[in-house]
This record gives structure tokens, sequence and C-alpha cells, in this order.
């Protein structure tokens, strides 16, 4: 089975959240669709980090990585999310 992409757990989670019966498999192509748009919708969103998000990345422990660096690096990984469909 191949993996799924993040765009589609996002969306069958959403999905369940607001609809617990019913499942991905049976809803329609224009309902799986819609919550494809609300997924990817959501990940955008992600990619301005909240300040309790930068503040975690610069803890001393994790001094390895500039700030900026780790923020590249996070705008990639959700870059590549939102391309896996």
């Amino acid at each position: 089975m191949a993996e799924q992409s993040m765009v589609e757990r996002v969306a069958k989670a959403i999905l369940a959240d607001k609809h617990p019966d019913l499942p991905w498999e049976i809803a329609s192509e224009l309902c799986r669709n819609d919550f494809l748009g609300h997924a990817r919708a959501a990940i955008e969103a992600l990619r301005e980090p909240t300040e309790a998000m930068r503040e975690a990345v610069s803890d001393p422990a994790h001094q390895m990585f500039s700030h900026g660096h780790i923020i590249d690096v996070w705008n990639h990984m959700i870059d590549a999310a939102l391309k896996e469909d």
C-alpha cells in the first residue's frame, strides 16, 4: 500500500472530525476534493510559525541549527507536503 500524502492525511482527519460517520472511501469525489482543498489551506497556514514555535527552536538545546535554517527547512517541508498530491 502506498503511503498517503500529507494533504490526504489532513483531509481525512478533517472529514473524520466533521463527519465521523462518513468514511473517506465512500465519500463522493466532490466531498473528497472539498476536504483536500481544506487540507491544503490548513497546511499552507502552517507555513508561518507562531511565536511559541519560534521560541521552541531558539532554545539553546537546539542551537546546532540556526533559527533561519530551521525556518527554511520547515518551509521546504511544507512545500513538499503541498506538492505530494
